[in-house]
């Protein structure tokens, strides 16, 4: 059996009690924020991908409705021939925008119905 300052997952040991503490308040709070983002958004983010779903959530959470729209039919700069998709498009040009850089990212996410 491990001592109780010795870490599983890193494979190291901690110093005192107070970081032990201060990395299982981190890892309870990264574990908070994807539950979270599951709730809200409806995206279920891998572990691995917290770090760049966190730095780009400001831009994520103004297109939270229109996630399938972006999943399935959204391309940089395509015409939409159907009427319901260039509306969505228009009304959500500027924020279709933001997220171009992480397009890609975002159609690997799944979601959640």
């Amino acid at each position: 059996m491990p001592s109780l300052n010795y870490c599983c997952e890193t494979g190291k040991y901690f110093e005192s009690d107070e970081e032990k503490k201060k990395y299982n308040n981190n890892r309870k709070n990264i574990f908070s924020k994807i539950f979270y983002w599951r709730k809200n958004f409806n995206y279920i983010v891998p572990f691995e991908d917290y770090e760049k779903f966190n730095q780009n959530v400001k831009y994520i959470r103004n297109i939270k409705d229109i996630k399938e729209f972006i999943k399935e039919k959204y391309e940089i700069e395509k015409f939409y021939e159907d009427k319901e998709d260039q509306q969505i498009y228009a009304q959500n040009y500027q924020n279709l925008e933001k997220i171009n850089h992480i397009l890609e990212f975002l159609k690997g996410l799944e979601i959640v119905d």
